[in-house]
């Protein structure tokens, strides 16, 4: 992957900041990638093949497969989910100053597909927002205290996703996905 760094910075190259460029292949960021890659493939398979028992991280671990915001394929991320009335939230980490892939591709396209265990469900996600992202960012924080330490970390704030069973006959577009109230919205098309 060709980069351009400045200082200490990276610079994606097609941004004319500063002056004389500098081209450098950055093998450390590749393999590490590829590495996060695999491993994560590798959680799937695991997860799928013993029904969640060998790798479910205090039982807090689920698939949710999500389509990509670009391919239109399906994308399959393990994630640390922690319970939510009929749902799960999970949190768009990713340890740094973006968010990952599985995140774009949610707000791209709600329609997801969550396993636990060995049941899978169709849900719907949309970003909590004001008060509600506050009260599960506490519980969040509450339950495992080491997501302050991503919040600690970067001056973004972290997204919290509500992943929310699907109301069959609605469309998960039917609702913004960061309006924060995606089940009424829901509730409220399903009455007409």
């Amino acid at each position: 992957m060709l980069r351009r760094t400045i200082g200490a910075r990276e610079v994606r190259p097609w941004r004319p900041e500063g002056g004389f460029y500098t081209f450098v292949v950055e093998l450390e960021m590749s393999w590490l990638t590829t590495l996060q890659r695999w491993a994560s493939q590798a959680h799937v398979w695991m997860y799928r093949k013993t029904g969640g028992r060998l790798v479910s991280m205090g039982h807090r671990l689920v698939l949710v497969t999500t389509t990509g915001a670009k391919s239109h394929e399906p994308r399959t991320s393990p994630l640390v989910a922690f319970a939510n009335s009929e749902g799960w939230v999970v949190v768009a980490a990713a340890g740094g100053d973006h968010s990952p892939g599985w995140y774009h591709n949610m707000v791209a396209n709600a329609d997801v597909i969550v396993e636990r265990n060995a049941s899978k469900k169709r849900m719907v996600a949309y970003e909590a927002v004001g008060p509600e992202r506050e009260a599960l960012w506490e519980r969040i924080i509450a339950e495992e205290p080491s997501f302050a330490s991503f919040q600690r970390k970067t001056e973004r704030v972290i997204p919290v996703m509500v992943l929310e069973p699907a109301v069959v006959g609605i469309s998960p577009a039917a609702a913004p996905v960061t309006s924060g109230t995606r089940a009424r919205a829901n509730e409220e098309g399903s009455k007409t």
